[in-house]
């Protein structure tokens, strides 16, 4: 058996607060992080993530709430009494120790047995490929091979929990990109919980079963990452899930309904719209129309910048004052400062109140752009 498999534990977060003076930099956080799952805390620096993650690890003093681990309260336990092993952005390696050294070192300050270290060492190192470089000390590593050490390091520990703070920061991407493959083929191989924080939402996306999206010391959403894209609960969400970022038309009140503020024709696209409502759509589901067809769907914008990728261009357009995003596949052909017509099909299109909260059930009217 998987070291640790035996022994996975799931966390709640219950009603969680932390507060420094009158500051809550983590305000009435709420979740659960499934046994043998891996969570990401996700959002912007200053957001409260990595608060959070040391709210469950011990290493700062719940303010208000609980936090559990497979039922048992530890909001007042010993960080080394909870049975869980902890990842730094900044790798935390002893620069005098080696490779071997600085992964059995907690295995040794707790009195392991020497051939117990050196049996589990030689399985972590296999496991993360580290076996030829044991003898090695952390400044002849390059910085993906300091991050399979500090990775080494908490698996050695064999606890059935991981808390992992912005690992792959310090990166290059590339590097980045390999590092998260092999951490999340680790977490399913031995089965262990893992909570994940990152500002990176790429990240996010391509590792998590469950995201809690956080903004200012709160929750905005917590979903699976499919969740997340396809159903954003905020305008928050929406624009920081998605690259690029999800489009956030303003809407007015018009004959019939909401339409995009700016659009010269006043078409209605939605049946009814209250004051400071926004209209969300991505960027991949508007389609260019160009102008000099006949063909008069949508709405009428003007090309003001062009970013070709390779795969795909974005295009930039302005409609009034608003401007729309459209990521086209190939290389547009559109020259700057013409007239083109946007339009998206209707299950596309996400609605936000005046408080950025997602509306659902709401009657499109967007066949009038066909």
């Amino acid at each position: 058996m998987s070291p640790g498999r035996d022994r996975v534990s799931q966390i709640d977060v219950l009603s969680v607060s932390k507060l420094w003076s009158d500051t809550r930099a983590v305000d009435d956080v709420s979740f659960t992080v499934e046994k043998g799952s891996l969570a990401v805390l996700l959002g912007p620096s200053g957001c409260g993530k990595s608060t959070t993650l040391r709210l469950i690890a011990g290493l700062e003093e719940v303010s208000e709430g609980a936090v559990r681990i497979a039922g048992d309260d530890v909001t007042r336990k010993d960080p080394a009494k909870r049975g869980v092993s902890m990842v730094f952005q900044s790798y935390a390696l002893f620069p005098h120790l080696s490779v071997a050294e600085n992964i059995v070192f907690g295995l040794k300050v707790r009195k392991v047995s020497a051939a117990d270290r050196a049996q589990r060492l030689k399985r972590v190192a296999t496991l993360v490929g580290l076996e030829a470089l044991l003898h090695r000390r952390p400044a002849q590593l390059s910085g993906g091979q300091r991050q399979r050490v500090a990775l080494a390091r908490a698996i050695v520990a064999e606890n059935p929990i991981c808390l992992m703070d912005e690992p792959l920061s310090n990166l290059d991407a590339k590097l980045r990109v390999e590092m998260r493959a092999e951490i999340r083929a680790l977490q399913q191989r031995l089965g262990i919980t893992m909570v994940y924080v990152t500002h990176d939402q790429t990240e996010a996306m391509s590792m998590a079963d469950r995201v809690m999206l956080m903004n200012a010391g709160r929750l905005e959403q917590v979903g699976s990452p499919h969740d997340l894209y396809e159903r954003p609960a905020t305008a928050f969400s929406a624009q920081f899930v998605g690259t690029p970022p999800m489009n956030l038309l303003r809407l007015r009140s018009v004959d019939g309904g909401g339409a995009v503020d700016g659009d010269p024709e006043g078409r209605p696209i939605i049946r009814r719209v209250g004051s400071g409502w926004r209209l969300g759509v991505r960027p991949e589901h508007v389609e260019v129309i160009d102008n000099g067809t006949d063909d008069d769907r949508g709405l009428s914008s003007v090309i003001t910048a062009l970013d070709y990728h390779g795969a795909d261009t974005v295009v930039t357009l302005r409609l009034g004052e608003q401007e729309i995003l459209a990521r086209v596949a190939g290389r547009f052909r559109g020259a700057l400062g013409t007239q083109a017509r946007v339009r998206w099909s209707d299950g596309d299109a996400h609605v936000f109140d005046d408080n950025g909260r997602r509306q659902d059930e709401m009657p499109f009217v967007l066949s009038k752009q066909a």
